[in-house]
């Protein structure tokens, strides 16, 4: 998914656990996200974001909100 909050190109690592973004040419790619929310290891499966630019992630526990603001809400 395309970012309307910065043009970056989200992308769930289901088997790392982490949510990565990179530049719209394929580079620079940046971890967004890595680790447990509320204690419980995440493992993304699929995210999109509306049209306020608010990210949501789906994984196995259900899903979370949060921004591309580099937190987790």
């Amino acid at each position: 998914q395309f970012s309307p909050h910065d043009g970056r190109i989200y992308l769930t690592d289901y088997a790392h656990g982490e949510i990565v973004s990179l530049a719209p040419g394929g580079g620079d790619r940046r971890v967004f996200f890595t680790g447990e929310v509320d204690g419980a290891p995440m493992n993304p499966d699929d995210l999109a974001f509306d049209r306020e630019g608010h990210l949501y992630v789906s994984d196995s526990r259900g899903l979370t909100e949060g921004t591309a603001e580099g937190r987790l809400v």
